[in-house]
């Protein structure tokens, strides 16, 4: 049996699904006592249902011992645990016998609120609906309703898409229908702050001292193609490289040491910025512990973009500059474009219903406490599969249904609480782990009137950032959930993921991309495959990563990484990115392990 957005304690519960009469916008002036022919509509009541786990405990004594840390929280989702939403932005579009080809125009209807439903059936009555002669189905559209935020991170909240082709009542071809996912920031030009901290990283690369240009420098040559090899551009890990080149060069003393130093306590604003920024220096030194002046802090996070997405790329003739399209890092890791990064999507319902129809007004049946489809299939109660002239009552034979996918995340350590980093060295994460502050969820595409993912040479691929954790932390006793809302993956399509963590041990540690440093954010990559799940798979029905009506469970391990000196150290932290790769690319490095099993959907445990 399928289990519709319900965690696992209650695997064994029974979807009752309630009708509810639904009122159209429109044709007010009509009496709905009996059914009334105009020029082929005829005036109806319409029921349409809900599933009773959709509508959560207030209503059936639903109840959940899962923990709940996340942002995406059990409310927004909808968890088993929380009460129903209600329902905004409800179309309607009826057809007769082809799902695709519509028989009149989109139906509006008002929203639903949360407390609207009777408390028996689960039901709510609305009348006067207008439907052709010879409708026999109906596609039904609508979304939970907005929790109560402020305008600032409303969207990461409660998810947004945009919606193509449902708000208007004109004869739109059903094929072209879509929902498509909302950028966080859609300039692909650079932010000045993205600029000064390029130009920060060249005025220190330029560093000569005595004539002699700092990659000319016999003694501190090496020093100079490691910075100039670096790619991350986020204000956080851009000190975090000049803090290092510091520590390395204060207690040399040779003559370009001395200048890089120089350089690092005197470079000024307007040394980096195209304005006349002053002589304040962009960098405070503080007995040795740096920070940058204000101006240069912050970036992308006052974007509310994740830090990996602020990418710099080193040119020979103009220094470093920054990128906002996709980039080549290394043979093996591009970088996706910053308009890419999208809000999760919101909580979204679909269903293509047929139609049972009856000439009595059927109201009081359809508020009984009856499950749907014993009601929807007694041929006393609805005998016809279509509207004719002498309708009155009408049901949609489906129930609404989630048309996301959900992803329930937990990510711990391995036992023992130390770590080696890609150098073979002991990285010792706090009392309390490493904190986690986003989930990156790649290859999201569009989807199509029915949720399908929108596939083709001109497609586009996304990637959810999730950014809004409150005090998750990946600790050896594990975290708790967070909940991630999610649009369909494609059948057997695999699907990347990055957990964004921050570095508070106290020290660098060298990672996949080079250093990462104290205080800075840091990604592990997880690649779930529909075949490698721990259990569920079935390659004709639970062959998606992540499936409409779903949940796709996640357990994430960051491992120990080996202690031998003679081993690589390429797996945890020895794969932790400073920069985000473009997840839909197939060429990059794992750093958890997972193993996956389907609950609901599919069911991932990852060694990182």
């Amino acid at each position: 049996m399928r289990k519709t957005f319900i965690t696992s304690t209650l695997s064994g519960a029974i979807a009752i699904v309630a009708a509810i009469h639904l009122t159209a916008c429109q044709s007010n002036d009509i009496a709905p006592d009996t059914p009334v022919q105009q020029n082929d509509l005829v005036n109806t009541s319409l029921a349409i249902s809900i599933p009773q786990n959709a509508a959560g405990k207030n209503y059936k004594g639903l109840n959940s011992t899962t923990k709940v840390s996340s942002r995406a929280s059990q409310e927004i989702v909808q968890g088993a645990d929380n009460q129903f939403r209600g329902l905004s932005n409800i179309v309607l579009i009826p057809y007769s016998t082809d799902s695709t080809q519509r028989n009149g125009a989109n139906i509006t209807l008002e929203d639903i609120n949360k407390n609207q439903l009777s408390s028996g059936s689960l039901a709510k009555v609305y009348d006067n609906i207008l439907l052709s002669v010879g409708t026999a189905g109906i596609r039904a559209y609508a979304h939970a309703k907005d929790t109560t935020e402020a305008l600032e991170g409303y969207h990461f909240t409660n998810g947004t898409l945009t919606a193509t082709g449902l708000d208007d009542e004109a004869n739109t071809d059903i094929n072209t229908i879509s929902f498509t996912p909302v950028s966080i920031n859609a300039s692909s030009v650079p932010s000045d702050k993205a600029q000064y901290l390029a130009n920060l990283l060249t005025e220190i690369a330029m560093t000569n001292a005595n004539g002699v240009s700092w990659s000319n420098d016999e003694n501190e040559k090496t020093a100079y193609y490691n910075f100039i090899k670096n790619a991350a551009g986020s204000s956080k890990t851009v000190l975090g490289l000049i803090q290092e080149l510091y520590d390395n060069m204060k207690s040399k003393g040779n003559t370009m040491s001395v200048a890089l130093i120089n350089k690092i306590n005197t470079v000024t604003l307007n040394d980096v910025q195209d304005i006349n920024g002053g002589s304040y220096p962009c960098i405070t030194n503080n007995n040795g512990i740096l920070s940058l002046h204000s101006d240069l802090d912050n970036y992308p996070t006052e974007l509310n973009l994740p830090d990996g997405a602020a990418v710099v790329k080193w040119n020979n003739n103009t220094g470093f500059q920054p990128v906002t399209g996709s980039s080549t890092i290394t043979e093996s890791i591009s970088t996706l474009e910053i308009p890419r990064y999208v809000y999760m999507p919101n909580l979204w319902y679909q269903v293509t219903s047929p139609l049972k129809t009856s000439s009595i007004d059927q109201t009081k049946v359809m508020t009984t406490n009856k499950d749907w489809s014993e009601i929807v299939n007694d041929v006393d109660n609805f005998p016809n599969n279509s509207v004719t002239t002498t309708t009155k009552t009408i049901a949609m034979q489906q129930p609404l249904r989630y048309a996301v996918g959900r992803m329930d995340l937990t990510i711990k350590l391995a036992d023992g609480n130390v770590l080696y980093d890609k150098a073979g060295n002991v990285v010792t994460p706090n009392a309390k782990g490493f904190e986690v502050t986003g989930i990156i969820i790649g290859g999201q595409k569009a989807v199509d009137q029915d949720f399908n993912p929108i596939s083709g040479s001109n497609s586009k691929q996304y990637a959810i950032y999730d950014n809004s954790m409150s005090n998750m932390y990946a600790s050896s006793n594990g975290s708790d959930t967070n909940y991630t809302l999610t649009l369909p993956s494609a059948a057997e399509e695999v699907v990347n993921i990055a957990i964004e963590l921050i570095n508070n041990t106290g020290q660098n540690f060298e990672g996949a991309t080079g250093i990462i440093p104290n205080g800075g954010k840091f990604y592990l990559i997880a690649n779930l495959n529909p075949p490698a799940a721990k259990s569920g798979y079935t390659a004709n029905e639970l062959n998606q990563v992540f499936k409409q009506d779903y949940i796709t469970t996640v357990k994430l391990t960051i491992p120990q990484n080996s202690t031998e000196e003679s081993e690589n150290h390429e797996t945890g932290l020895g794969n932790a990115y400073n920069v985000l790769p473009d997840l839909s690319k197939s060429l990059i490095s794992f750093g958890f392990s997972v193993d996956p099993s389907w609950q609901s959907g599919l069911y991932f445990e990852v060694e990182l």
